[in-house]
């Protein structure tokens, strides 16, 4: 589905990205992980068309997109659910969750029923549907960020630090989430510094440092190799 060849991408005079080869598989969990810095974000937000490359490819279904603006890129089928939620504080949950099916075309009875396949998913979200996204919870958040990225029934579905600032109960509830949206034929690239978690549940994954990718193969490989588990697992 992805096939990411030679990726660089510079700020200024920092190469954040150092020719990185990522390949996502259809219907995988492949998940990017490594300390603050190492360029896993910077990562999504190539793939999602937030900042353009400096120098390599990101082939898509067959087509390089390495140029193309976002909001082409979410008609295509990619979508990000950001670092930080960034929900819509001031709109109601119903209306953020509105706001994700803006590329829906068709009637709006299919957006009631991708709205309502949602909120099953989320039933926390049913309950809170007239309240402001600004008065959630950090989870609730973080449940609205991910529903609303949903409703443009993507293909590829881009997660960076789903976890981030969450109680572990409710870490180990989104995570059981992703699980199940990957099971209904979504894929997922998931960032992630919790390692332990993002390799219980990636098929495959990739370790970034300062830019680079220096490991990859089965997640569940990299969950057992002594040089993952001491830099990133304490263990």
């Amino acid at each position: 589905m992805l096939v990411i060849e030679r990726l660089e991408v510079r700020y200024g005079a920092i190469r954040a990205l150092r020719g990185i080869d990522v390949e996502v598989r259809q219907g995988e969990i492949v998940t990017l992980i490594g300390a603050n810095g190492a360029g896993k974000s910077t990562a999504i937000r190539a793939i999602s068309g937030l900042v353009t490359p400096s120098a390599g490819r990101i082939v898509y279904h067959g087509e390089d997109i390495a140029h193309q603006p976002a909001h082409v890129l979410v008609r295509r089928g990619i979508c990000q659910s950001p670092e930080g939620r960034r929900i819509f504080a001031n709109l109601s949950v119903k209306e953020n969750l509105e706001m994700g099916a803006y590329v829906n075309d068709g009637p709006r009875a299919s957006i009631r029923t991708e709205m309502e396949r949602v909120l099953e998913m989320f039933p926390r979200l049913r309950e809170r549907i007239g309240q402001l996204g600004g008065t959630l919870s950090g989870g609730e958040q973080q449940m609205l960020a991910i529903g609303r990225a949903l409703m443009s029934r993507p293909k590829l579905l881009l997660l960076d630090e789903p976890s981030l600032g969450l109680a572990p109960f409710l870490v180990q509830q989104i995570f059981s989430i992703i699980r199940d949206i990957n099971a209904q034929g979504v894929t997922v690239l998931l960032v992630e510094q919790n390692a332990y978690q993002a390799l219980r549940l990636a098929h495959r994954a990739y370790v970034l440092e300062t830019g680079a990718v220096t490991m990859h193969g089965r997640a569940e490989e990299l969950l057992m190799d002594e040089g993952i588990r001491r830099a990133y697992l304490g263990k």
